[in-house]
């Protein structure tokens, strides 16, 4: 076959109307994806957003590197200053407001196991 015959098959819709179904799946999948990744990305700020999750993460980032702090007390202690600092830090809330930390997460377990 020339390459004027190929041109004129797939003009004449021998091929082309398989390309364009092709394209139709590929599209539909794609508004699919995309719908998919639009309800999971609200789906995570809601929960990103929750006031008592939010608090459910912090104290257990406390309970965490206070334990930590414990076991090796050089590891966080070397870094007091910048992003890593963040860890002594909730360390030393740990430690000093142990009683209230210990009081939150009692009162947080019985939120979560109760009122949820």
């Amino acid at each position: 076959m020339k390459v004027s015959d190929w041109s004129q098959r797939s003009s004449s819709g021998h091929h082309a109307g398989n390309a364009c179904g092709a394209v139709k799946k590929v599209n539909k999948w794609q508004e699919e994806a995309s719908g998919d990744l639009h309800k999971s990305a609200i789906q995570f700020e809601s929960a990103l957003f929750n006031f008592q999750s939010l608090l459910t993460v912090v104290l257990l980032l406390i309970c965490t590197c206070t334990y930590i702090r414990g076991l090796a007390p050089r590891m966080l202690d070397k870094n007091k200053e910048g992003l890593l600092g963040i860890f002594w830090k909730c360390a030393r809330i740990g430690e000093r407001k142990s009683p209230y930390v210990a009081v939150c997460c009692i009162a947080m377990a019985i939120s979560i196991l109760f009122f949820t």
